[in-house]
């Protein structure tokens, strides 16, 4: 009987290393499923981590060349600025010149002849011309005028610059043609 229990014995000491050799294999075989998944994992993450450096390389040169280009509209916004700066101070001499020549030539004309045509024009722009003139030459002005035109336009000069109520009326486009500005503002008035 004894070599039955150890037959008996050699059977099951048997089953149990073969389950367990089977157990094993399985295992090894997880545990390499495991260890590839792992390198696998590993693998991706670097390849991850490599893109979000490129990425973050690729940002970071797009910010600056955001900042490099925002730096550059502010120069030319400043020059632009400076630019309209310079261009309204020359505007308002160009302005003023013609305003003041527009002035000379009322002044050196006829008083009678001054005061028809200031007569025609709006207030405003009677006094804008008349408001840097001579004293005596407003007076001989006004002499000829009626009174109630002359009453109208000096309370404008009284109330003082600007006079402007329309800027259309004050600015004459090409001096050199002048008389005729006023010949088409106010139909040959003599």
């Amino acid at each position: 009987m004894p070599k039955l229990g150890a037959a008996g014995e050699q059977s099951i000491s048997f089953k149990c290393n073969r389950i367990f050799e089977i157990r094993k294999k399985e295992l090894l075989e997880t545990s390499r499923s495991i260890n590839e998944q792992q390198q696998e994992l590993e693998a991706e993450k670097l390849a991850s981590e490599n893109i979000m450096k490129i990425k973050d390389k690729k940002l970071k040169k797009k910010e600056e060349d955001l900042a490099s280009i925002q730096r550059v509209l502010e120069i030319r916004e400043a020059n632009i600025e400076k630019l309209v700066k310079e261009n309204k101070a020359i505007l308002a001499t160009i302005e003023k010149r013609l305003s003041d020549r527009v002035r000379e030539s009322f002044e050196m004309m006829p008083p009678g002849k001054a005061a028809g045509i200031l007569q025609i024009m709006s207030p405003e722009r009677s006094a804008g011309i008349m408001y840097g003139m001579i004293s005596n030459k407003i007076g001989e002005i006004f002499a000829k005028m009626s009174p109630e035109n002359a009453s109208k336009i000096s309370l404008v000069i009284k109330r003082g610059p600007p006079f402007k109520t329309n800027k259309k009326f004050f600015i004459i486009k090409k001096p050199e043609k002048l008389i005729e500005s006023i010949e088409k503002d106010f139909g040959g008035v003599e």
